[in-house]
C-alpha cells in the first residue's frame, strides 16, 4: 500500500514530537504501563485530525500533541482504576522497554544469564520510590537529561543525579554480586 499524504505528515509530526510526549506522560503517569496506551490513543487522535483536516489540522504541531496528550492522561485516568504495576512486569515478552533491549548473546545460556539480570534490575528498581523509579525510567529509556528529569519532577538537578547515580551504583553492585 502506497503511503498517503496523511501519512507522511503523520510521520514527520511523530518524528518531531514523539520523545517530548513519551517524557511528559511517563512524567506524569502514575503507572508506567499506561503510558504506551497514551501514547497510542495520542497519535491515533493526531492521525484522525490529519486525516480529516490535512495540512491545516494545526499551527504548532508540538502544542497540539502536548494538548492532547494531557487531554487524554486527564481522561484516562478520569475513567481507568489504578491498579499497581511493578517493573517485574514490564520485562515479561512484548510488554515494554526492557524486552527490546538487543540481547546479543551468542548462547542461550548467555541469553538466560542476560534475561535473568534484567528481571533482577526490574526487581531492585521496583523496591524504590515511585519518584526514583520515575527518573530511572526517564533516564534511562527517554535520554532525558537530569536538569530535564529535575525540570518534571520539581526537584533540583543534583537531587536526581545523586538519586540516579545510587541506584545504578546499587544495580552493578547486585549484578556483580550475581556474576560472582
Amino acid at each position: 500500500m502506497k503511503p498517503t499524504q496523511t501519512d507522511d505528515l503523520f510521520n514527520q509530526v511523530y518524528d518531531r514530537t514523539y520523545r517530548k510526549t513519551a517524557a511528559y506522560l511517563t512524567a506524569r503517569c502514575q503507572n508506567l504501563s499506561d503510558v504506551e496506551d497514551l501514547l497510542q490513543e495520542t497519535y491515533l487522535a493526531v492521525y484522525r485530525i490529519l486525516d480529516a483536516k490535512g495540512e491545516d489540522a494545526f499551527t504548532c504541531a508540538e502544542a497540539y500533541v502536548l494538548s492532547t496528550a494531557k487531554s487524554k492522561l486527564t481522561d484516562w485516568y478520569r475513567s481507568h482504576r489504578l491498579i499497581p504495576l511493578s517493573l517485574s512486569d514490564l520485562s515479561e515478552e512484548g510488554n515494554s522497554w526492557l524486552s527490546s533491549i538487543p540481547d546479543r548473546a551468542a548462547s542461550p545460556e548467555e541469553q538466560m544469564v542476560s534475561r535473568d539480570a534484567i528481571r533482577a534490575v526490574a526487581e531492585l528498581v521496583e523496591t524504590k520510590s515511585p519518584d526514583l523509579q520515575q527518573a530511572f525510567y526517564l533516564r534511562h529509556c527517554f535520554g532525558l537529561s537530569y536538569a530535564e528529569i529535575g525540570k518534571l519532577q520539581k526537584k533540583k538537578e543534583t537531587s536526581v543525579r545523586s538519586s540516579i547515580f545510587r541506584l545504578t551504583q546499587e544495580i552493578s553492585s547486585k549484578l556483580e554480586r550475581s556474576i560472582s
